[in-house]
């Protein structure tokens, strides 16, 4: 399953109450692929949605999330991009 690892939790967060953990790994929200931070972001960006999660157990758990406007999820990612840190001969400082 492809997705975000996540490195860290904040105390007190969304993520801590909902029991996510380091080495969890994002897959989907609301269905759709995760690929990178910014697709997190953008699928994240709703007060209600769901987070599809592989647990460190290789277990899935789908998670309805409702926050407030603007509070954070209290996680971290390992890598930016599910599929790690792409270049081209461009060498764009956006590009990963």
């Amino acid at each position: 399953m492809k997705g975000l690892v996540i490195t860290s939790v904040m105390e007190d967060s969304i993520a801590s109450e909902m029991k996510l953990a380091p080495g969890d790994r994002v897959a989907a929200v609301n269905g759709q692929e995760i690929r990178d931070v910014i697709d997190f972001r953008y699928f994240t960006a709703e007060d209600v949605f769901t987070l599809l999660v592989q647990k460190a157990d290789d277990e899935v758990w789908e998670l309805e999330i409702e926050r407030e406007p603007g509070e954070r999820l209290g996680i971290e990612f390992e890598q930016i991009a599910a599929d790690g840190l792409k270049t081209c001969k461009n060498h764009c400082l956006f590009c990963f």
